[in-house]
């Protein structure tokens, strides 16, 4: 959880961090479980959640219910890589609680 300050009054947030399952472990359904922990206990406390995705990860955060606020690139040549990485920055707000 992070906090952040919206005017005079501090809100809490759920921020999902690094979430990544390399390329041979993929389409398994590892992601899928942790992000269900994940927007299972923000919802139980009502929070909004963050996250930057990789955008061919997009589809599987949207299915959790996120979208997508803005889009970014960076260019890595001035770090010595030949690669531009594209993100999307996704927000997801909290589901009602079910009885």
């Amino acid at each position: 959880m992070s906090h952040c300050v919206s005017g005079k009054e501090l809100k809490l947030d759920a921020d999902l961090r690094v979430i990544e399952t390399l390329p041979e472990h993929r389409r398994r359904g590892a992601a899928s479980m942790l992000m269900e922990k994940g927007c299972t206990a923000a919802d139980d406390a009502g929070l909004t959640s963050y996250l930057q995705a990789h955008q061919e990860a997009e589809s599987m955060y949207k299915r959790f219910g996120f979208e997508v606020m803005s889009r970014s690139s960076t260019d890595l040549s001035e770090y010595g890589v030949d690669e531009v990485v594209e993100r999307s920055c996704m927000r997801r707000l909290p589901k009602p609680k079910t009885k």
